[in-house]
């Protein structure tokens, strides 16, 4: 493209040979799709797609990528887990310190709550 706006200042292309270029180059076939990667198992509980950027990728990029989403599933409930453990914890723990006489008006602030 910028070839051609050069080439079109110095004068050496009019605008009816940039058009009939342009024309051409899309007539020079079609973009690469990108690769799709569809799987359902036999027993149709469910389909899975994956879509990457380029057109052609190899079984090891797709298992890697099987891999990394499969990671990132677990970090994700694992981070779910240890929420649900503190926020257990920020509820609880009023109770308990009103049980054993400890007497608060201000809410407490704990080392794992966000200021």
């Amino acid at each position: 493209m910028t070839e051609a706006v050069v080439r079109i200042l110095a004068g050496g292309l009019t605008r009816d040979e940039a058009r009939r270029e342009r024309r051409d180059e899309k007539t020079s076939g079609p973009r690469p799709q990108p690769y799709l990667f569809n799987f359902e198992p036999e027993d149709q509980s469910f389909k899975l797609r994956i879509q990457f950027l380029r057109s052609h990728v190899v079984r090891q990029e797709l298992i890697q990528a099987l891999h990394s989403v499969i990671n990132e599933l677990e970090q994700q409930s694992a981070r779910a887990a240890t929420n649900d453990a503190a926020d257990r914890a920020r509820s609880v723990l009023p109770v308990i310190l009103s049980l054993r006489g400890f007497a608060f008006s201000a809410p407490l602030r704990y080392p794992f709550q966000p200021k």
